[in-house]
C-alpha cells in the first residue's frame, strides 16, 4: 500500500471514529487510533490470515514426523446369531464290522450326531488400535517442516512490516490532525480579538471618541 493512500485511510478513520467529539467525549488518542486504522485495514486482515494458515500447515508438517495412533471401533447387530448344523453322520462301516464280531446278536443301526453351534455371537464389538511413524524418509519429512517454517517466519515478518507502517501512517495522520486543530483555533482567536477591537472602536466612533480615519 502507498504511503499516501494510508494517510487518506487514517485520516478517514479519524473523522469516522469521531475526531470532531461532543464536549462530553473524550478525544481520541492516539493509540486508540492506530488499533482502530488496523482493524479496519483490510491488507493487515488478509496478511493475519496467511499467518494462521501459513502456521497450521507448518503444525501438520510436524506432526508428520510424529507417533501417529488411532483407535477404530465397530458394531454390527443381527437379528438371528448364524448357526451351523451338521446332518447325522451315519456308521455303517462300523455296524457291518459289529456284526461280523457277534454274529447273530442284535446291533442297532449306528450312527454321530453332532449338535449345531453358532457361529457369531447377535451382538458383535470390534476394535482396532493402529500405530503408525514414519521410520525413515530420506529426510523429505524433515525438509518439508523446515520449508514450511520459514514461509511461515517470512509471512509473519511481512505482516508485522505492514502493520509498522499503517500505525507510521496513522500516526503521521492523527498529528497532522492535531496541528491543523490548533492552527484553526489559533485563527479562530485572532478573528475573534479583531473582531472585538473592530466593534470596540466602532462603538468609540459612534460616540464621537475618535476620529473616522482611526477606525
Amino acid at each position: 500500500m502507498k504511503p499516501c493512500l494510508i494517510v487518506i485511510m487514517a485520516a478517514a478513520l479519524l473523522a469516522r471514529a469521531g475526531w470532531v467529539c461532543p464536549a462530553h467525549a473524550a478525544p481520541l488518542t492516539l493509540p486508540e487510533a492506530v488499533r482502530l486504522a488496523l482493524d479496519n485495514n483490510p491488507q493487515v486482515a488478509a496478511a493475519d490470515f496467511e499467518v494462521a494458515a501459513a502456521e497450521t500447515k507448518f503444525k501438520e508438517a510436524r506432526s508428520n514426523a510424529r507417533l501417529h495412533l488411532s483407535l477404530n471401533a465397530s458394531y454390527i447387530h443381527l437379528d438371528e446369531a448364524p448357526e451351523l448344523s451338521v446332518a447325522p453322520i451315519s456308521l455303517s462301516s462300523l455296524q457291518g464290522l459289529m456284526q461280523m464280531l457277534h454274529p447273530g446278536a442284535p446291533i442297532p443301526p449306528m450312527q454321530l450326531s453332532i449338535p449345531g453351534f453358532a457361529l457369531s455371537k447377535q451382538d458383535m464389538r470390534r476394535y482396532t488400535l493402529n500405530a503408525e511413524q514414519p521410520l525413515w524418509t530420506g529426510g523429505r519429512v524433515k525438509h518439508g517442516v523446515s520449508q514450511v517454517r520459514h514461509g511461515a517466519a517470512a509471512l509473519d515478518a511481512a505482516a508485522q512490516s505492514r502493520r509498522r507502517d499503517i500505525a507510521g501512517a496513522t500516526a503521521e495522520a492523527y498529528l497532522k490532525a492535531v496541528l491543523a486543530r490548533r492552527a484553526a483555533g489559533v485563527q479562530q482567536q485572532a478573528a475573534d480579538t479583531v473582531a472585538a477591537h473592530v466593534a470596540q472602536a466602532q462603538a468609540l466612533f459612534d460616540r464621537g471618541l475618535i476620529p473616522k480615519y482611526e477606525l
